[in-house]
């Protein structure tokens, strides 16, 4: 417990005079020539008043965090990070550091060391715009653990964010005689300086501002990826819209942009002829499929049946034909097979009559 005191102005000046009310959360600290002084909140108001830790100071004060925002840039190499802890005792334990994003995500932990002292790992110069964002550092005196933060700026090239939820695809898909607009979401801090968009794999041709090419700019949250983490970032959106595509619209097109930090940043976008819709063929062909496939069924039985009726037509007349055939062949022999019987018959009787002549 702590009593408040208050400024109280009397003939020999300002001085502190106790208050009735007791404090016991403290929300900050400092330190004059005679004592450590601390504010401290009540527990049934939100103000905080001026307290002191007796004549000999050794009350024990909960520490203050700060950290002090830090510039560097994308080549440096050493970039350390230094947390400021204050407090009675002054002896503080150092927690991992947090990364943050600007809007509040987390993106790594990091360790520091048992001073404070955060050390950033090294990173690629190309990667190093990753780096940027909150560091929070955490500290405890054994009274209380308390938490502050400060702001990480990384002077790198532009980059180019990758393809999350259909931004910056390398491949656009477009039709002849219509518009097409190719979107590109870029990081860049400090902002770029110069945008340039160019025609052809060899950026042979540098797009200007026409009634065939309108080139648009516009700040807003885009998507990224930091230190393998999605974060929402607030960036760029660059347009180059194309009306009435021709054919030889269709090629390689280049953005580049610059902020005099590195090389020029550039990105490469393929514009390519739209194809057949499959799915909408599919669907268009499905149908077709079925009425082909019925149409082709009866075609076949009717094809089927007229040959069934032609066999069995022409096998009919065969039987008919063999029919007369067999009369025609086999009458005759039927009448020469009676011939023969009453040649024999009377050939027969022939010689019994001239034996009986005599």
């Amino acid at each position: 417990m702590y009593k408040c005191l208050h400024h109280k102005q009397g003939l020999d000046g300002a001085r502190l005079q106790h208050s009735s009310e007791s404090y016991q959360e403290i929300c900050g600290s400092w330190v004059t020539d005679t004592c450590t002084r601390y504010k401290m909140v009540s527990k049934s108001t939100d103000y905080c008043c001026e307290g002191y830790a007796g004549p000999n100071c050794d009350a024990l004060v909960a520490p203050q965090i700060r950290v002090n925002n830090m510039t560097f840039y994308q080549e440096d190499t050493l970039r350390v990070v230094t947390c400021i802890a204050t407090g009675s005792s002054s002896n503080y334990t150092y927690y991992p550091w947090k990364h943050m994003s600007l809007n509040g995500k987390f993106i790594r932990e990091i360790a520091g060391n048992d001073r404070g002292i955060l050390t950033l790992p090294v990173t690629r110069t190309k990667d190093s715009y990753q780096d940027n964002g909150k560091y929070v550092c955490k500290a405890g005196n054994g009274i209380i653990q308390q938490s502050g933060y400060g702001f990480v700026t990384i002077h790198a090239k532009p980059a180019f964010m990758p393809d999350i939820e259909g931004a910056n695809i390398s491949n656009v898909i477009g039709a002849v005689g219509r518009p097409v607009e190719i979107k590109v979401q870029v990081f860049s801090v400090p902002s770029y300086e110069s945008v340039n968009w160019y025609h052809g794999i060899n950026r042979d041709i540098k797009i200007i501002p026409s009634p065939k090419y309108s080139l648009t700019e516009s700040s807003g949250i885009v998507k990224g990826v930091f230190h393998n983490t999605a974060v929402d970032l607030d960036g760029y959106i660059l347009t180059l819209k194309i009306n009435s595509l021709i054919i030889d619209d269709f090629n390689t097109y280049t953005i580049q942009l610059q902020n005099n930090f590195g090389s020029p940043a550039q990105y490469k976008i393929n514009l390519i002829k739209q194809l057949k819709d499959i799915r909408s063929s599919r669907d268009i062909n499905i149908p077709l499929i079925i009425v082909g496939s019925i149409i082709c069924g009866i075609i076949v039985m009717i094809v089927g049946a007229i040959i069934v009726f032609v066999l069995r037509k022409s096998g009919t007349a065969r039987e008919n034909r063999n029919q007369t055939y067999d009369d025609i062949i086999l009458g005759p022999l039927q009448g020469n097979q009676d011939s023969n019987h009453t040649y024999e018959y009377l050939h027969r009787n022939q010689s019994t009559v001239v034996t009986n002549g005599n």
